[in-house]
């Protein structure tokens, strides 16, 4: 294998020198290594947001010169190409790659300019190659012809597991088309159909009810497929009562379901919540950016008290008031297994901020105005520090105690029992310790922070899903 990564260095730049193209170092720093290692290179990112190439994106001719050496000896496992300008002339390159590379497993070609011929040199690739398991073509101008490339390829492929394709201008003909052969497939795991109903917005509403409608049936049919990616597809209200409820329902091995910034509002959202109260499989389900409302969080926390299966809810920017933030709140004294949810973009309001308060063990104080958080002090606008909660609220707590112990001091002093002091502020500096949290800091986008006794909230970064 070393020899093939020496045989690619030598001719990438051969091919450099005659087309007089720039080298990319950090290509040549990857076969370098791996020939002074004795290994192979399995990974090549180049992608074109990188430092090195966001002004020299690789483009149909450069990428001639960086396939034309894998021909005859594949050892990559995962080729990044996202974010460059490779075009139809390009996905041909990159088909005729897959029909003779027996290594390759992860191909990403986000946000290129595929258009329908390159998507169809693509899957036709796809028919032949049996190793790639992981295809993210989104946010290319595949069109419908281009979709059902794709769908006739799930026909036949049977080893792909992965499959991306947001905002890639499909519409109905090709949506439906993934519909039909995906009741059959037995192999693709996650499916990405995201943002596409844009391009379906000329038509009427009862034809982008019928997509959906295929899609879900195709959904309580189908339980090799476990992860769906549905946001902003115009799902509305009714396609989730009368069809997507009962399609989750039905499916007993779906695992994640994305349905972020659809035309859900209040019965939607009840619907979907009561279809999930005792799912065995579901742990991811994002409802970002929809309109569930007071109505939609009340079903969300009715769920959350009987569902010990899901891990992540996503619920923010959801027009939700403090009344139904309150009951979200009180819904994880009866669930232990729900470790992550997001609600910045709501309505709070004070009670609702000392409720989620109670469940992430106290509100971060500002230290902007000197609060002592036991030799941490925070800058106007800097991060909080690290355990910040942890430590102020050791230091507000004990400080109470140490208020307290004092004071019963003076009064046992008084009557000559001294000793009991001590074992007062023993006692309550232990309890300070044994009450952990419900939720941890990094799993809540929202954080509580008091200035002067106000207390306030902002957002914070999520770390990812929970699993």
């Amino acid at each position: 294998m070393t020899d093939l990564a020496a045989d690619y260095l030598e001719t990438y730049s051969r091919l450099c020198e005659e087309k007089k193209a720039f080298n990319i170092r950090s290509l040549r720093s990857t076969l370098e290594n791996s020939i002074a290692s004795g290994t192979y290179p399995e990974h090549f990112k180049l992608n074109g947001n990188s430092t090195e190439l966001c002004h020299t994106r690789i483009n149909d001719d450069y990428l001639e010169i960086i396939v034309t050496p894998m021909r005859g000896g594949g050892f990559l496992r995962l080729l990044d190409l996202s974010y460059n300008h490779i075009g139809d002339r390009g996905a041909k390159l990159i088909g005729d790659l897959l029909k003779d590379d027996v290594q390759l497993e992860v191909l990403n070609l986000v946000s290129n300019n595929i258009g329908s011929e390159g998507a169809g040199a693509i899957a036709r690739a796809l028919h032949v190659n049996d190793k790639l398991h992981t295809l993210n073509i989104g946010d290319n101008p595949l069109t419908d012809d281009g979709g059902m490339h794709f769908a006739e390829m799930l026909q036949i492929n049977t080893t792909l597991r992965t499959l991306h394709l947001p905002h890639t201008s499909l519409r109905s003909t090709s949506l439906i088309a993934f519909s039909t052969v995906l009741r059959n497939n037995t192999s693709l795991q996650t499916l990405n159909i995201a943002n596409n109903a844009t391009h379906s917005s000329s038509l009427s509403q009862s034809l982008q009810n019928d997509t959906m409608m295929h899609i879900s049936r195709m959904m309580c049919l189908n339980y090799t497929l476990r992860n769906i990616e549905l946001a902003k597809m115009g799902i509305t209200d009714w396609i989730c009562v009368e069809y997507l409820s009962k399609a989750i329902r039905t499916n007993m091995r779906l695992t994640s379901l994305d349905l972020s910034c659809n035309r859900i509002s209040r019965d939607g959202g009840v619907a979907i919540f009561k279809s999930i109260h005792k799912h065995p499989s579901l742990a991811i389900l994002k409802l970002s950016n929809c309109a569930v409302q007071d109505e939609g969080a009340e079903a969300a926390a009715e769920m959350i008290g009987n569902n010990f299966t899901l891990k992540s809810l996503y619920m923010d920017h959801n027009a939700i008031t403090g009344k139904g933030l309150i009951a979200l709140a009180n819904s994880f004294s009866k669930n232990m297994s729900l470790k992550q949810i997001t609600l910045w973009g709501n309505k709070w309001d004070t009670p609702a901020c000392e409720a989620w308060t109670s469940l992430l063990g106290g509100p971060i104080y500002s230290t902007s105005y000197g609060d002592d958080l036991s030799g941490y002090v925070s800058k106007p606008g800097a991060p909080f520090p690290p355990n910040g909660r942890k430590l102020v609220m050791e230091h507000a707590q004990l400080s109470a105690f140490k208020h307290d112990a004092e004071t019963q001091a003076k009064d046992h002093k008084a009557q000559g029992h001294p000793s009991a002091t001590s074992l007062r502020l023993a006692s309550l500096q232990e309890a300070a310790t044994k009450v952990p949290p419900r939720l941890r800091e990094s799993d809540v986008d929202v954080v509580f922070y008091c200035v002067e006794e106000v207390l306030n909230v902002a957002q914070r970064e999520l770390e990812g899903d929970a699993t």
